[in-house]
């Protein structure tokens, strides 16, 4: 059975997601996990490249929370209109 090792830092940020792409994070080979919580009523869509639209993202609202525990790549976010606020959690050493 493996183990795995726990995060030594957390980098906690906010963000406003708009129609324009946002970077959520940059690649990071040491991140442990990232999640991404919308913290008003807005949705946004979580998507792994800048040019990709919202249809192709993974939606995130304030009743569902973003989580990925193994995703080491840059992510981007965005909403289909207006504006979203959203608070960034990312586990790394």
């Amino acid at each position: 059975m493996s183990e795995q090792k726990l995060a030594s830092k957390i980098l906690i940020h906010s963000l406003s997601a708009t129609v324009t792409p946002q970077k959520v994070c940059t690649n990071n080979p040491t991140r442990k996990g990232i999640s991404v919580q919308i913290t008003d009523s807005g949705t946004a869509y979580i998507t792994s490249g800048q040019n990709q639209p919202y249809t192709e993202g993974k939606k995130v609202s304030a009743t569902l929370p973003y989580e990925n525990l193994v995703a080491t790549a840059e992510l981007w976010i965005l909403t289909s209109s207006s504006t979203a606020a959203c608070i960034v959690e990312e586990s790394t050493d």
